[in-house]
């Protein structure tokens, strides 16, 4: 009996190794690959070959089963991670099929169907491990280890880069992320722990064929993971031991009919669904990164600006300031729709520049030509008079452009905390930096002054997915204060905001403007056009109708009829 625990101790370490490492790649960066079983295989493979080959003594075969798995993680993420969602699950599905095939095909190397046997038990300090429970513990060492080094993975800066763009790519790209990099690094350490888990897989069962390595595995490692919760390493091991254990316990049930089989496999069915109605989200889900409690007990005061607020504290030092941007004969089209028709525009810093136009006249297209998140059929960027237009959105964002949606696009698995810290991180250029802690050098005091300067009530812990709409536009601004970012593009910042937060919008823009920092709008809110800003451009079909201060454009009939059609401003 102990014996037969032992066994299934294995299976559920090797699967709980499988399952965290696939929980990288799916719950965490949101590539859904087909291939997991592709790379568990090529280290059970490796390991078999190195073992039965060249006697190799463990744990160096797991090792460079691991490595050999990684290689061809790597192989397939530089193609993969700037596929789209859609893509990936077909490329991977093409090479599980095409892995298979290999095994089928490499006779020589693989032995075929007829698989590889004889591989022996691993030896360690001089004994071989061949009873069931010092192999178990081993196993169980093996996925402690390589699960407690995907969860270090998980808890770096890692994790915010890969999920903001899991949650949403372009909202990503502004704040500077690289999605392929956090893709790279997921596919990686997906693909190794995998790779180790096959190595130990090889040295159990003694015989591998390519049955075992088919598309079923990754369906059987894919619902171990939404039982246990997806975007959770320690999760993803809790549905493997429970989807590996369950089964087991259930043949113990007595064989009462020849029905047996059947009666097993709807309480295991009944089991993984109550697990999914009761507990849609996992039983141990993704968690977020919260705030210290420590310094929750720590108050700014209003009259702290949100200026002071921006600094960081300890390490890090403000990005360089922007005296002016330049946008010189932009033309962009959609089909026959001509969007933007030969735009030449300078934003100067020290100033607000408000830009206005009646829908469809080209102003958010505008913004996604500076920020970088399209590119101009024709024209030129210019930051400080340096080129700028071949650069992406990342690029744009770590030189110091930051852009807020007029849509109030927010990251949906995030909490204040998690979004004001992509603010932060930003700021320093830093959110790339894979591996480096999680927790930007802005403390939380200035973080909680930042939002009571703009009278949001809300907690660093709260999800933003629970904030009011009004609540969600004020957040945005806040991280752009935290930001403190040259460049600020503020996309109907004031859209959905009642009259007296409009009114101290307002005069929170008005005091993010200074020298070194160009800050332009784009809205529809009059009343806030007329209290924020220094200057108006309008744009009509594409092109730049009139340019001056408020009180000139209030002035111009052109430049009404333009706008409302009409003759008079309100």
């Amino acid at each position: 009996m102990i014996d037969y625990v032992a066994q299934v101790a294995v299976f559920v370490a090797l699967f709980a190794i499988l399952a965290s490492s696939y929980s990288i790649l799916l719950g965490t960066a949101g590539t859904f690959s087909a291939a997991h079983a592709a790379f568990f295989g090529t280290g059970a493979y490796t390991s078999a070959l190195l073992v039965t080959r060249t006697g190799m003594a463990f744990p160096l075969d797991m090792l460079l089963a691991g490595a050999a798995a990684f290689l061809l993680g790597l192989l397939v993420s530089v193609p993969l991670s700037r596929l789209p969602g859609e893509a990936v699950l077909v490329a991977s599905l093409a090479l599980q099929l095409v892995f298979l095939s290999v095994l089928d095909n490499a006779v020589g190397i693989t032995g075929g169907t007829a698989g590889l046997y004889a591989i022996t038990r691993p030896e360690l300090f001089g004994q071989l491990v061949v009873r069931p429970v010092p192999f178990a513990a081993l196993a169980v060492v093996v996925a402690v280890v390589l699960i407690a080094a995907l969860r270090w993975v998980e808890s770096r800066r890692a994790n915010l880069a890969m999920r903001s763009a899991r949650d949403d790519l372009s909202l990503a790209l502004a704040f500077g992320v690289r999605p392929e990099a956090g893709r790279f690094l997921a596919w990686s350490a997906s693909s190794f722990a995998a790779g180790c888990a096959g190595a130990v897989f090889a040295r159990f069962v003694g015989y591998i064929s390519p049955v075992t390595f088919g598309l079923d595995q990754t369906l059987v490692i894919l619902t171990m993971l939404i039982v246990g919760g997806l975007g959770n390493v320690w999760g993803a091991a809790i549905g493997a031991a429970i989807l590996v254990a369950v089964p087991e316990m259930l043949s113990y049930l007595p064989s009462v009919s020849s029905a047996t089989d059947q009666i097993q496999l709807i309480i295991y069915s009944v089991v993984l669904l109550a697990v999914v109605m009761l507990r849609p989200q996992g039983l141990w889900p993704e968690r977020n990164l919260t705030a210290r409690r420590t310094a929750a007990a720590t108050t700014a005061t209003e009259t702290e600006t949100v200026e002071t607020a921006a600094e960081p504290s300890g390490t890090g030092t403000a990005m360089p300031p922007v005296s002016e941007v330049t946008v010189s004969g932009v033309h962009k089209q959609f089909g026959g729709v001509r969007v933007l028709q030969g735009v030449d525009l300078t934003l100067c810093d020290d100033e607000v520049t408000a830009i206005l136009g009646p829908n469809g006249a080209g102003k958010t297209t505008l913004f996604n030509i500076i920020a970088g998140q399209l590119r101009a059929d024709e024209g030129r960027v210019l930051v400080d008079g340096q080129e700028a237009t071949s650069m992406r959105a990342p690029e744009r964002a770590a030189r110091g452009i930051a852009r807020s949606f007029q849509d109030a696009r927010l990251f949906a698995s995030f909490t204040v905390y998690e979004y004001l810290a992509m603010a932060a991180h930003a700021r320093a250029g830093g959110i790339n930096r894979l591996l480096n802690r999680a927790r930007p050098a802005v403390d939380e005091t200035r973080m909680r002054a930042a939002l009571q300067r703009l009278r949001l009530d809300v907690a660093l812990d709260d999800r933003l997915t629970e904030l009011s709409y009004g609540q969600q536009k004020l957040l945005i601004l806040a991280a752009m204060a935290l930001w403190d970012a040259p460049v600020l593009l503020l996309d109907e910042i004031a859209a959905g905001l009642d009259a007296r937060s409009t009114r101290e919008v307002a005069e929170l823009v008005r005091s993010l403007r200074k020298p070194g920092r160009v800050i332009c709008l784009v809205e529809h809110n009059l009343e806030f056009v007329w209290a924020a800003a220094d200057r108006i451009v309008l744009l009509g079909e594409g092109r730049i109708i009139a340019d001056g201060t408020p009180g000139e454009i209030r002035q111009d009939p052109q430049a009404f009829a333009t706008y409302f059609g009409k003759a008079q401003w309100a």
